[in-house]
């Protein structure tokens, strides 16, 4: 997480796809999204509704950074 956001923080959850592929994380979630922090539905929908777009792979930004601007 630290190399990705230049940030830390304990304890850790990464959201993978089946094939192990880490999508997101973060060290806390909401019950519900508040001030730009994504709660655990909010990506579960993400991931629900937009699995191609979250899975994408691009050259410009770390695989567990992906589903970033989908969140918001």
């Amino acid at each position: 997480m630290q190399a990705a956001t230049g940030q830390g923080g304990w304890p850790i959850t990464v959201f993978l796809t089946p094939d192990a592929e880490p999508f997101y994380f973060g060290t806390y979630f909401p019950p519900a999204t508040r001030q730009g922090i994504p709660s655990f539905r909010q990506v579960h929908q993400a991931w629900d509704e937009r699995r191609d777009e979250v899975t994408e792979r691009r050259e410009d930004r770390p695989a567990s950074r992906r589903a970033g601007d989908l969140l918001r």
